[in-house]
């Protein structure tokens, strides 16, 4: 080792005079050019080993492309898939969406016909009805009719034996009427006073009677106004309902449009992730194949310096005995051997250099290849993100139309709703009409019978006042009798005076027998006369018995004529009731089975809404446990990637370094080779 520090300045040919000197040289020469050798082969080494390592990442660089071209294929393919299973879903769900709308249509068309059923039932027992009470109200004009016919009869009959018996009476009266004349006014007048009592009490149960009918159509008009009110106070509440109802149904569909597009953004930021996490997944598992790819290189590499190992030291044995050899041989040998080696190792020299050079280019060849590799992979991704923005934009497009016809289906419902809305309030109005209607036209035949029954009440009057003047002409002419019965009865007792004074100035007491006689006579004339005249009152008072019960009779057909009109009034007012309760029950039926429409609405609404809510809690709780889950995972993933990544650009600085200082290695080599080839030629 001593002689491996020689001092080149010791060199010198002229001062070699001596075998020990030669040995020396030749010693220090070979210790040199073994040196050199193993630097050489070193290096080589070293080369080989940056070659094999460079081919590792050329393959490496190559698997990447390869697995870099397998996502973007599996990401297309995914993508594709995916964008299928999109337009799969949308048009499963645009064909629920129109059987929906189907079956909502066949629905509505259902209630309307039902609806329509029901009204033709409702307007033909309304026109049945309307026809029966036409019939009974011809039966009941056409008995008043004959009733009246037959008062009309009844009433010619009583006036012409009225006539005659009148006649008879005052034939008789004129002449047999004296006698009776007081006891008949007397009974006469408290007949009379009687009948004036019962004609007031009949007035004043008349008027009675017209107040009851009064207060009964006053209130029946209340009534109705109140029913009427109570009508309109659930027409109000009707329309307050539908008014919150409608409300509720447009918070429900704003609220249901925002958890929609809270749904949607989810799904896409999960769509997002998963396909991150796919390519991270990916990513990994190829970063295992390398690592594992490596590890199978190392180890070959492991066993192949060792074989080398091995290799070069049965070489260094070998070589160690060929030195012996050369040694022995050396000296007859020295100058043919170092001109020899000076030639072989300039040629070894120029053939590293040139390789070393050729290396390096082909490494900065490499280098070059590798960057641009890496920016058409930088570009590669850039149209991956491209192409990602652009599925992005059509799952953008897509949910723009599935918004759209949702939207309109949406507007079709709202639609739909608004016009059964329409029908319903319409409908109300018109049988709101229809019951003012008949409310009017039953307030209308109500008030022609009771001008029917006022009619028949004042001809009954008139008939009464009638009676009153017979009465009175009557008294009148009772009266004349009595005056002339007076006239009579004087005039007969002055003949009488005069005939007694005549008789007893000229007649005898032979004419007292003949006035006795004449007294008989008188007498029995008297009583002839009374008992005609009581036989004439006996027939005057059955005529007036007749007349009272008559009277009687008229007072009797008054009170069943009101009797009637009581009877008919109750039983226009029940029917009238009985209309109106019908038709409010029918009102209240169809309000009952619209508020039922409204209700089923309302739960289906409510249910839609639970079954939303539901749905979106669990896909919320589901979306955000795997969300934690994968994001956790990928946490793991990226931290491991970028230690991955740091170790790995850690190496290839390390690389890069081991290359610089091989160069500088080199460099020296070189130089010192120039140095020991310039020192052998001086030699």
């Amino acid at each position: 080792m001593k002689d491996i520090n020689f001092n080149e300045k010791d060199l010198n040919i002229d001062a070699i005079n001596d075998i020990d000197t030669a040995r020396n040289a030749l010693s220090w020469a070979l210790s040199k050019i073994r040196t050199i050798s193993e630097e050489l082969i070193r290096v080589k080494q070293e080369l080989h080993e940056k070659n094999s390592q460079i081919n590792f990442l050329e393959k490496q660089i190559e698997s990447k492309n390869l697995e870099i071209a397998k996502i973007i294929k599996t990401n297309e393919e995914e993508v594709d898939a995916r964008r299928k299973s999109l337009e799969m879903e949308f048009k499963s769900k645009l064909e629920r969406i129109s059987e929906r709308e189907k079956e909502l249509e066949d629905k509505i068309s259902k209630y309307d016909e039902i609806y329509r059923t029901k009204e033709q039932k409702l307007l033909e027992d309304y026109q049945k009805r309307a026809e029966d009470l036409k019939g009974r109200w011809a039966q009941i004009e056409t008995e008043l009719w004959q009733a009246k016919q037959e008062q009309v009869l009844k009433q010619q009959e009583f006036d012409k034996i009225y006539a005659v018996k009148i006649q008879q009476e005052r034939q008789k009266m004129q002449e047999e009427f004296e006698t009776v004349k007081k006891e008949y006014e007397k009974s006469y007048n408290e007949r009379i006073k009687e009948f004036e009592k019962r004609q007031l009490e009949i007035e004043e149960e008349l008027k009675k009677r017209e107040a009851v009918i009064k207060w009964a159509k006053d209130s029946f008009q209340k009534e109705l106004e109140e029913k009427e009110k109570k009508l309109r106070e659930k027409e109000t509440e009707i329309e307050s309902k539908i008014k919150e109802k409608n409300l509720e149904m447009q918070n429900l569909t704003k609220s249901l449009n925002e958890k929609e597009a809270e749904f949607i953004s989810l799904s896409e930021v999960i769509k997002n992730r998963d396909i991150e996490i796919k390519r991270n997944q990916e990513l990994l598992s190829n970063l295992e194949d390398v690592i594992k790819t490596l590890n199978i290189e190392k180890n070959a590499l492991k066993q192949e310096k060792e074989d080398q190992i091995k290799n070069l030291l049965l070489e260094i044995d070998s070589y160690k005995n060929k030195i012996k050899e050369v040694e022995n041989e050396f000296a007859a040998k020295l100058k043919i051997a170092l001109e020899h080696e000076r030639q072989k190792y300039g040629e070894k020299f120029k053939e590293l250099s040139d390789s070393h050079k050729k290396e390096i280019a082909l490494k900065n060849e490499e280098i070059n290849f590798l960057s641009s590799n890496i920016k058409v992979l930088n570009d590669n991704i850039a149209k991956i993100n491209e192409e990602k923005k652009q599925l992005e934009d059509e799952i953008k497009n897509l949910n723009q139309v599935i918004k759209s016809k949702t939207n309109e289906f949406e507007f079709k419902i709202n639609q739909q709703r608004d016009d059964y809305e329409i029908r319903i309030k319409l409908e109300k109005e018109n049988y709101a009409i229809e019951l003012k209607n008949q409310i009017e036209n039953l307030k209308k035949t109500f008030e022609e019978r009771l001008e029917s029954k006022i009619s028949e009440i004042v001809f009954l009057k008139e008939e009464n006042k009638k009676l009153e003047i017979y009465k009175t002409e009557l008294q009148k002419e009772l009266s004349e009798m009595g005056e002339k019965l007076n006239q009579m009865k004087l005039s007969f007792e002055r003949e009488k005076q005069q005939l007694i004074e005549n008789i007893k100035e000229e007649v005898s007491e032979e004419y007292d027998i003949r006035i006795k006689a004449v007294k008989e006579e008188y007498n029995k004339n008297i009583e002839r006369m009374e008992n005609v005249y009581k036989d004439k009152l006996s027939t005057v008072k059955s005529a007036i018995a007749q007349k009272d019960e008559k009277i009687k009779e008229l007072e009797e057909k008054i009170k069943f004529a009101e009797e009637e009109k009581k009877n008919i009034s109750a039983e226009l007012e029940q029917k009238y009731k009985n209309e109106i309760k019908l038709a409010e029950g029918n009102f209240n039926n169809v309000i009952s089975s619209y508020e039922e429409k409204i209700k089923l609405f309302d739960k289906l609404l409510e249910n839609v809404k639970i079954e939303a809510e539901e749905k979106i809690g669990k896909e919320r709780e589901i979306i955000k446990k795997d969300f934690e889950r994968k994001e956790s995972s990928y946490i793991e993933q990226i931290g491991y990637l970028n230690s991955e990544k740091e170790n790995l650009n850690k190496k290839l600085q390390e690389y890069l370094e081991i290359i610089k200082d091989y160069e500088g290695k080199i460099s020296s080599i070189t130089s010192e080779k120039d140095n020991t080839v310039v020192k052998l030629s001086i030699l």
